[in-house]
This record gives C-alpha cells, sequence and structure tokens, in this order.
C-alpha cells in the first residue's frame, strides 16, 4: 500500500511541476529543479549540489521529482 501512495504522489509532483513548467523555467533558469509534495524543494545548476540539499532536509534520495528546466528547445530528427 505504501508502495501505491509513494508512486501517486510522485505522479502528482510530475503533474505539478509539468503545469508549473513555465513559472519554474523563469525562477529556476537553466536549473535542476526538486518537486516534492507540490513545494520546489531545491534547486540547482548543480545535480550533485541538488541531492545535498534534499540529503539535508530529509527527503530520501529518489522521492522527489527532479527535472531540468531550460527555454532551450532541442529538436532531435532521427
Amino acid at each position: 500500500m505504501q508502495v501505491q501512495q509513494e508512486l501517486r504522489r510522485f505522479t502528482s509532483d510530475a503533474e505539478y511541476f509539468e503545469s508549473h513548467r513555465e513559472q519554474l523555467r523563469k525562477q529556476y533558469p537553466d536549473q535542476w529543479v526538486a518537486v516534492y509534495d507540490h513545494q520546489v524543494v531545491g534547486a540547482s545548476k548543480d545535480i550533485k549540489r541538488l541531492v545535498r540539499q534534499l540529503e539535508r532536509k530529509g527527503i530520501p534520495r529518489g522521492r522527489a521529482f527532479v527535472e531540468y528546466t531550460t527555454e532551450r528547445e532541442d529538436l532531435l530528427i532521427l
């Protein structure tokens, strides 16, 4: 049961990030941003620094939704 709850929370955090993507991109340009329980709990240009921030806050590794924000839109043609 707890695994399902964690998965729902993680999915909800991913949806939160997506619905706030533009605002987060402007607030944290070219940074890794971590969302946990619908809150930004860390941001850094360096992923290792972000992981340390999360550890200091007691957020278990792999539990926060983390994504890189950028204005670049790369197009891959395969």
